[in-house]
C-alpha cells in the first residue's frame, strides 16, 4: 500500500468517526469501524437500500456495501449469543 492510499484510508476513517456515517462510494471494510453497534450497522444497511432505490448510487456497489454489512452484523449478533450463553 502506497503512502497516498494510506492518508486516503486514515481521512475516510477520521470522517466516519467525525460523522458517525460512511460516506456514498466508500467500500465498507471492517478497518473503517472498529466497533459498530448493532443499531448502527442496520441504520446502515437501510440508508444504503434507500441509497440504491433512489439511484444516488450503483446498485453493484450497494449490493456488495449491504452484504459487507450484513456479514458484520451477523458476527455481532452471534458473538453476542456466545457471550449470553457463557453467563
Amino acid at each position: 500500500m502506497n503512502h497516498n492510499a494510506k492518508s486516503e484510508a486514515k481521512v475516510r476513517q477520521t470522517e466516519v468517526a467525525r460523522t458517525g456515517r460512511i460516506p456514498v462510494g466508500t467500500d465498507v471494510h471492517h478497518r473503517h469501524l472498529r466497533n459498530p453497534s448493532i443499531g448502527y450497522l442496520v441504520r446502515v444497511i437501510r440508508e444504503t437500500e434507500a441509497l440504491i432505490s433512489s439511484g444516488e448510487c450503483h446498485p453493484d456497489w450497494g449490493k456488495k456495501r449491504i452484504v459487507a454489512l450484513q456479514k458484520m452484523l451477523e458476527a455481532k449478533e452471534s458473538k453476542l449469543q456466545r457471550e449470553r450463553a457463557s453467563k
